[in-house]
């Protein structure tokens, strides 16, 4: 069947729809291109295809630079696409979602594209399965394993690691390196006998452990500066996937945070992680907050905010934590960076409660951030700007920074 395509969905797939009228999500394809299709999944109201011919292709459509993508691995599924036309289909992306689910008036002027990133060699965090001792990582949609040699996409010093290493009979590894620090920290699952890892010269510090290390109070740990900070990030803790990411994404939440104007005495970090807001961004606040549930996490902000006399971390769901008690009438600043799944409404409530004078959300999914606009915007919190991070190249996947300004 051939089928034009008219936008992209979020997950990453063209969007076209069947003479019957459903409205088809097709793998591989671009707006604006005619493609003949196989269909991969029929439902009542729409289905799944792949695009097996591009007719008329779009001129963003980029022949795949990596030799592993036409073998099926799956790690970068907009190897198809060039690097600017990705970031102008992101932003679609996102204008859409605040547009059709937050129903967020003149959604498009509010979305802009970050700061360019580098496409290559940026990932300082990789996970890899481990097939007969060889690695590489999951096809495309599935937990199939695909043999690699390479990965343009992986820090440099980590793909040497991860290449030219031995897994023994492990069946999945994870690195992770400081950029700023030397330190490579490999976790191995299950464990560590009959491994081998080289270590590239680079590397300051290199620390080989099994999985059994997530389960303790204490974990072994590497380091990573963002905004002059440095961080401890233990082994089961989540930090961004790339440095420059994390800096940008630091500086926009600054620039978010300072364009609310006038004083305000507390900076409340939900969702905080170990920290890395309130370190760079909590300096200039009387009183400073960190909402984390995860113990790992939270145990290493507290070390992280050492420095910030002012600084108080609170392990706790944000969705139980009282912010409006902690906060009382003092002058409020929310930095809210949930996980994929947003602030939903007991998130959105817990924050509007409080009545902060400004929220700076940090989403990593195109859907739950249109949801959660269109959640604050009717309680009056309107959104002033939304600004995409090109964290992951090659994928659909986005980061936004969006302001949203309290009721008048």
């Amino acid at each position: 069947m051939e089928l034009r395509c008219t936008a992209m969905a979020t997950g990453g797939d063209a969007i076209a729809r069947s003479a019957d009228g459903r409205v088809v999500f097709v793998r591989g394809a671009l707006p604006g291109e005619l493609v003949r299709v196989e269909f991969t999944r029929q439902a009542k109201d729409f289905a799944r295809a792949v695009a097996v011919a591009v007719l008329e292709p779009d001129e963003g459509r980029n022949p795949p630079s990596c030799p592993h993508s036409d073998r099926g691995c799956g790690g970068c599924g907009w190897q198809h696409v060039g690097s600017v036309r990705q970031r102008e289909l992101k932003r679609r992306i996102v204008v859409e979602s605040l547009v059709r689910i937050g129903k967020i008036v003149h959604g498009d002027s509010l979305v802009t594209s970050g700061p360019h990133l580098p496409v290559g060699g940026h990932r300082t965090t990789v996970r890899a399965l481990v097939n007969a001792g060889s690695v590489g990582f999951r096809a495309e949609r599935s937990n199939d394993p695909v043999t690699v040699d390479s990965c343009e996409v992986t820090d440099p010093v980590l793909a040497d690691v991860l290449f030219g290493s031995r897994f023994g009979v492990a069946r999945e590894v994870t690195l992770r390196r400081g950029r700023a620090t030397g330190e490579v920290l490999v976790i191995v699952d299950p464990g560590v006998d009959g491994v081998e890892i080289r270590k590239h010269p680079s590397v300051t510090r290199l620390q080989v452990v099994g999985t059994d290390v997530l389960h303790n109070v204490e974990q072994p740990s590497f380091h990573e500066t963002i905004g002059g900070h440095t961080f401890t990030i233990s082994a089961g803790s989540f930090f961004q996937t790339r440095p420059d990411g994390a800096e940008q994404l630091v500086q926009l939440v600054r620039d978010g945070v300072e364009s609310f104007h006038g004083p305000s005495e507390v900076l409340a970090d939900l969702y905080g992680g170990v920290g890395l807001f309130a370190a760079t961004v909590g300096q200039g606040f009387a009183h400073v907050v960190s909402v984390e549930r995860e113990g790992c996490a939270s145990r290493d902000a507290r070390e992280n905010l050492a420095g910030l006399a002012h600084a108080r971390v609170i392990a706790s769901d944000v969705d139980d934590f009282d912010l409006r008690g902690y906060c009382g009438r003092r002058s409020t600043i929310v930095v809210a960076d949930p996980a994929r799944g947003g602030l939903g409404n007991a998130g959105v409530a817990r924050i509007v409660e409080a009545g902060p004078r400004g929220v700076v959300l940090v989403s990593c999914d195109a859907a739950s951030l249109g949801r959660d606009a269109g959640l604050l915007s009717s309680l009056g919190y309107q959104l002033r700007t939304s600004v995409v991070v090109d964290m992951f190249p090659h994928t659909p996947h986005v980061e936004v920074v969006s302001c949203f300004d309290p009721p008048l």
